[in-house]
């Protein structure tokens, strides 16, 4: 090849340079982008891929207001959907079956909270409706029926938190304040409030949400997390607390709208932070209090951009992710790689709003509020759905990955002699772009759009001649329906002597 002035000689080398799994907004664009968009690091040995997240279909959609919970019954593939007064049951079998009961409810607004209670024979799917005025409704619906609630039980307590967890054979719900109620063991429509209760009482805050981590009951208070287990006492409450587990952090307190959690098996995400203030993304996994929300993240959720966070679920290859949305914006957390990716559909935020979530058994469910149309959703997400679903509404979107600079730990310039792009793609059409430098308004060079049949199937994909430079940043960009599998770049390069 022909020799430039800088660099001097020929020192050929060629570099792998595989996809680095490390949190990373990028300045060259809006806050509202991640390094990743679209698209998730997966560990593969010691090294990562990168694969598009998985498409979303709407299974319902509910001509309503103001969706407000939801609930799946796996044993029977009932689905329970609580919006406006109304409650519609789904039967998520092919074809789709549905009916709607009309003033279920007490209220046309607030959240609802489900759980789902088995007892040998004994089998329900309850929800919970606290109002300002009476106290909290359980309604109860023997497994596998839908339509009008088959029990309605009034516990006259003054409570706007929408909690409800089945433990050990019992239900338990919140007080406005500190206090922990529980059903009647064996009759989980007779609650005795008077004498079956426990107070949180180690730290002086009141209760904004309880949740069921292993075989403890975890009670989020506004400056505190406290944890309670069974120890079968024989008069009143059967919990004792854990004193040792107790920590001081506490959960953002939204009295009447949703509690801002979500549950991804036993681990517990919540928002939250020290003294009573809010600072943070945490969450509870073996009975420890973590934060995993970064520095650029913390000053986003502080910011009015993002107007009250929801925290819901979503999964990618069988991995029960958080997602955090806003607004406009959704951002995914993925624990097993710890890294944070901003998702887009069709140019929205993941969801407008979510009013409930269920990762489990059968897939994840998202009930959200549809803006464009007014109408609310039953979304179902995940790529290991039936092909002939995929099919009858494929989701075309694209994927972006931006790197950090790469420089090869030199200063020195470099001529780029090609780069490949390494990897499957399916029927995705891959584009990449370049930028020398980390300016907020930066200029990206366009070096062409190819697809996997351009050089065969079995070869990369190869972008030649990129020029001069002291070091690169990249950003490649996937569009089409199927999943990728990208493994990086591999880099072929002179180094020169300054």
């Amino acid at each position: 090849m022909a020799f430039t002035k800088s660099p001097e000689y020929n020192t050929h080398q060629l570099t792998r340079v595989p996809v680095t799994p490390v949190n990373r907004f990028d300045p060259t664009r809006s806050q509202a982008y991640m390094a990743f968009e679209n698209c998730f690091p997966v560990l593969q040995g010691k090294e990562a891929i990168l694969t598009k997240r998985a498409p979303i279909n709407s299974i319902a959609t509910i001509t309503g207001t103001i969706p407000r919970g939801l609930s799946i019954d796996p044993q029977n593939n009932y689905i329970y959907i609580a919006y406006d007064d109304d409650m519609t049951s789904i039967n998520d079998v092919s074809p789709l079956l549905s009916s709607t009961t009309p003033g279920t409810f007490s209220n046309t607004s607030g959240p609802v909270a489900f759980a789902s209670y088995k007892v040998g024979s004994t089998s329900y799917t309850v929800s919970h409706e606290p109002t300002a005025a009476s106290g909290s409704y359980l309604r109860y619906w023997v497994s596998g029926n839908g339509g009008i609630p088959d029990t309605v039980t009034n516990v006259a307590v003054n409570n706007m938190r929408g909690s409800l967890v089945f433990l050990d054979g019992y239900l338990f719900i919140a007080g406005d304040r500190q206090r922990i109620y529980n059903s009647t063991l064996g009759s989980p429509t007779t609650w005795n409030t008077s004498t079956d209760f426990i107070d949180a009482e180690m730290f002086s805050d009141n209760i904004v949400a309880l949740a069921k981590h292993h075989n403890h009951l975890v009670v989020l208070g506004k400056e505190s997390v406290e944890f309670f287990y069974n120890s079968s006492n024989e008069i009143g409450s059967p919990l004792s607390r854990q004193a040792n587990y107790s920590q001081k952090i506490g959960m953002v307190d939204i009295a009447g709208v949703r509690p801002m959690l979500a549950e991804v098996g036993d681990v517990i995400y919540f928002l939250g932070g020290e003294g009573g203030a809010y600072n943070g993304v945490y969450k509870i996994e073996n009975f420890k209090v973590s934060k995993i929300s970064d520095l650029w993240m913390d000053d986003w959720l502080t910011t009015a951009s993002a107007n009250t966070p929801i925290l819901s679920v979503y999964e990618h290859y069988g991995i029960g992710c958080l997602a955090l949305s806003s607004g406009l914006f959704t951002f995914v957390y993925k624990p097993d790689t710890n890294t944070w990716s901003s998702v887009l559909f069709g140019g929205r935020s993941l969801y407008d709003s979510v009013f409930g979530n269920y990762f489990g058994e059968g897939g994840t469910y998202l009930l959200t509020y549809d803006s464009n149309t007014s109408n609310i959703r039953l979304m179902k997400s995940g790529y290991r759905e039936p092909q002939s679903q995929l099919e009858a509404d494929p989701e075309d979107f694209d994927a972006v990955y931006i790197t950090d600079l790469i420089d090869f730990s030199s200063n020195n310039q470099k001529h780029i002699k090609w780069v490949d792009v390494v990897g499957w793609f399916g029927d995705n059409t891959v584009n990449l772009q370049y930028t020398r430098n980390y300016s907020n308004s930066p200029t990206w060079t366009n070096c062409g759009t190819k697809d996997q049949d351009t050089n065969g199937t079995d070869k990369p994909l190869r972008y030649h001649n990129l020029g001069r430079t002291r070091g690169h940043r990249f950003k490649v960009t996937f569009s089409g329906e199927s999943d990728i599998k990208f493994d990086g770049f591999e880099i072929s390069y002179n180094l020169g002597t300054h």
